[in-house]
């Protein structure tokens, strides 16, 4: 008999980077699961991959046990490695932040095609090349205009979303850093004051 579904959660994190801080360990709680057991299996199965944003679909049981399907990397990701850069332009049609080749265009989609909403290679390349075109990439061979295909379009608005999370989830981690330098120096601040306050009573 199948085991019951009660949830399904979608994560953005990075391979190999798995840890019970916040937002991770917040929401899996709230999920009834083992956040521990959850950190060393995405860890385990995205180890090789450490560092790539690598988004998890996890399905958790009515017993509270889970599994975990790594998805693969969102375009604009992919299109980011590909030309080692570290975002988009920001102005796409007015500055140009890289150039993809027809063959790296080509491999994005194949790598991608099992998560895109289709099974044909040219129609996953329309949608990696509209994702480019959103972060201001030039496509070799193909002429930028100001008008995009409504396939183009709402590769773009997806690539949108994928960026947002992905931003997110790094402000988060910066957040979370912050936070936690905030908190070793006010205790720092605060045994000082201590110590003050004690040396003022001997007097």
């Amino acid at each position: 008999m199948a085991k019951k579904i009660i949830n399904t959660l979608k994560l953005n994190l990075r391979g190999g980077s798995a840890n019970p801080a916040p937002p991770v360990g917040p929401i899996l709680g709230q999920a009834g699961i083992n956040i521990m057991d959850f950190c060393n299996k995405y860890n385990d199965l995205t180890k090789d991959k450490r560092g790539e944003m690598l988004p998890a679909q996890v399905t958790v049981y009515e017993d509270r046990s889970f599994d975990i399907e790594i998805k693969l990397a969102p375009v604009s990701a992919m299109i980011m490695k590909a030309l080692n850069m570290s975002k988009g332009s920001g102005t796409a049609g007015a500055k140009n932040a890289g150039q993809l080749t027809q063959a790296q265009i080509a491999e994005i989609a194949e790598a991608k095609l099992p998560d895109l909403n289709t099974v044909d290679v040219d129609s996953a390349k329309k949608m990696v090349i509209g994702t480019a075109r959103s972060m201001g990439v030039d496509v070799q061979g193909v002429e930028y205009v100001s008008s995009m295909t409504e396939e183009e379009k709402f590769a773009a608005a997806a690539a949108k979303v994928e960026a947002a999370d992905s931003a997110a989830a790094e402000a988060e981690e910066a957040a979370e850093g912050a936070e936690g330098a905030a908190d070793a120096e006010g205790e720092s601040s605060a045994e000082g004051s201590d110590q003050a306050e004690t040396t003022e009573v001997k007097e």
